[in-house]
């Protein structure tokens, strides 16, 4: 499954994180308001960044 989280913040980030511990988690896509907050958030959890929250409606995203 791929899960898009929009808004990585202190809580977003700690969803993301949460959800790359789940078996059905094939890939997450992270999106924040603040690109270079997504890529950081992205390297720390091998995720996949995508510039802005908007672009996860074209990222083939399963679930938000």
């Amino acid at each position: 499954m791929r899960i898009g989280v929009a808004g990585v913040g202190r809580i977003g980030a700690y969803h993301a994180r949460t959800l790359t511990e789940i078996d059905e988690v094939d890939s997450l896509v992270v999106a924040d308001a603040v690109p270079a907050r997504a890529a950081e958030v992205a390297a720390e959890l091998h995720a996949e960044p995508v510039a802005t929250p908007n672009d996860l409606f074209t990222a083939g995203i399963d679930v938000w």
